[in-house]
């Protein structure tokens, strides 16, 4: 897909400054965890990151962000690549809140429900509520935020959208964010694996696309707050799609914020750079929108 050609601009200073720092921590990662999913017929693979906090006060629950894979990842990129055991998951800046991150394995899915199979009925409805009960979560929609990258960063605000009940907050790095009617190449639906159909079909590409969830939001729903982010050199043109569904989400007077940095491209050195970033973001959002405090 080229974006590219549907926007004059590159970074058009839409533009905020380099990620908070945060302090050194120590997070306890569970890996190889199954969570059953009576939805698919099969487990959820997933790796769960506990913040350092989590073993010194066991009365204290935890705001939770799920955290979503790219294509052809899995629940471990986050760990291996994105840096959540380098010192940036357990903690954010100063007086953030810690979170419990969860990082399930989708395979191709898109996250999305296509008719043959059902990711995003197992996300919400399995595999949340099976975080909830085994770990010391702030439950529903006052504790959660969603975040992915590429493949992960459209699945993250699609869930978002739906699922206005369940989130507070939502952050996409250089993500898929495609419009109903944007022109497709071979190449961009091989890289959809079937999850929009097979052989493709554009009426179910287009019922899926954040656009139609943006236009479908309840009218008594909260939406969440939304965080967009992508390098300035994105070779597949998804700094202009990030820059695109701002103006729209601004249009619905939906709280955003975008940041397009200058000198990446669509890999990891971003992802895992922008990390921290995406931290405080959740953090203040879900600070902003319900009754959580630091501690």
């Amino acid at each position: 897909m080229h974006l590219r050609t549907l926007a004059a601009c590159s970074t058009l200073g839409c533009l905020l400054g380099a990620a908070p720092m945060s302090h050194a921590v120590e997070p306890h990662v569970l890996r190889d965890l199954a969570i059953p999913s009576p939805t698919l017929g099969q487990p959820i693979p997933c790796a769960v990151t506990l913040p350092d906090d989590y073993d010194r006060d066991p009365t204290r629950r935890f705001p939770v962000l799920l955290l979503l894979h790219g294509t052809d990842g899995t629940e471990n990129d986050w760990l291996d690549a994105g840096g959540l055991v380098d010192g940036s998951a357990g903690s954010v800046a100063q007086g953030g809140l810690p979170f419990i991150i969860v990082t399930p394995g989708a395979g191709n899915s898109w996250y999305v429900d296509n008719g043959s199979v059902a990711w995003e009925t197992a996300l919400v409805d399995d595999l949340l509520p099976a975080i909830d009960v085994r770990f010391r979560t702030i439950q529903g929609r006052a504790g959660r935020a969603i975040a992915g990258l590429s493949m992960g960063g459209y699945g993250a605000m699609h869930l978002a959208l739906r699922h206005p009940y369940q989130f507070a907050a939502v952050a996409s790095l250089s993500g898929a964010l495609y419009a109903p009617d944007d022109p497709l190449t071979d190449a961009d639906i091989a890289d959809f694996h079937g999850a929009f159909g097979e052989p493709f079909d554009p009426n179910l590409f287009a019922r899926e696309s954040v656009y139609t969830d943006l236009s479908e939001l309840p009218s008594d729903a909260t939406p969440p707050r939304v965080y967009l982010a992508s390098g300035g050199r994105d070779q597949y043109g998804f700094d202009v799609a990030a820059m695109r569904l701002y103006q729209a989400l601004k249009e619905h007077n939906i709280p955003a914020t975008l940041v397009v940095q200058a000198g990446y491209d669509h890999g990891w050195q971003f992802w895992h750079d922008d990390l921290a970033a995406v931290l405080s973001f959740a953090s203040a959002a879900l600070q902003a929108a319900g009754e959580i405090t630091s501690q």
